[in-house]
């Protein structure tokens, strides 16, 4: 009885093992598919666009540990890329949960940054162009 007690105990762990890496792999598709979804809502809108006009830069982003970035042209437009960017100009490192608060804006991504709930390592004033683009995207 006591071997077949400890056996069901470690399957009921191994699932609670899988179930907890199917969702965290979730969230950060998610965290992911926020950073794609804010590229396509600037290609989107021509007052963004205007606005990014001329500003060449490739933001690097870290999502629990993923990483993508976004390249803008000199255009205003931007491409989504998976993946690590070979030089970023910055790179913003965060969780799901501040990307997603950020990009829906439940969260000011300065006072964010200014809390510690996210990094930037790179050209940290080149983030700043990115702020109110964010604050002109809320829904």
């Amino acid at each position: 009885m006591l071997i077949e007690d400890s056996y069901q105990k470690f399957l009921l762990e191994e699932i609670v093992k899988v179930l907890f890496l199917r969702i965290i792999t979730k969230a950060i598709k998610m965290g992911i598919e926020k950073i794609k979804d804010f590229c396509e809502a600037i290609n989107s809108r021509d007052d963004v666009k205007a606005k990014l006009k001329n500003w060449t830069k490739v933001a690097g982003y870290n999502v629990d540990g993923e990483d993508c970035y976004i390249s803008h042209n000199a255009d205003g437009t931007c491409e989504f890329h998976e993946g690590k960017p070979e030089k970023a100009s910055f790179t913003m490192i965060g969780t799901t949960e501040i990307f997603e608060k950020m990009f829906t804006g439940e969260e000011d991504a300065q006072k964010a940054y200014f809390a510690k709930k996210y990094k930037i390592e790179g050209d940290v004033m080149g983030t700043m162009k990115l702020i109110p683009i964010i604050k002109m995207m809320k829904p």
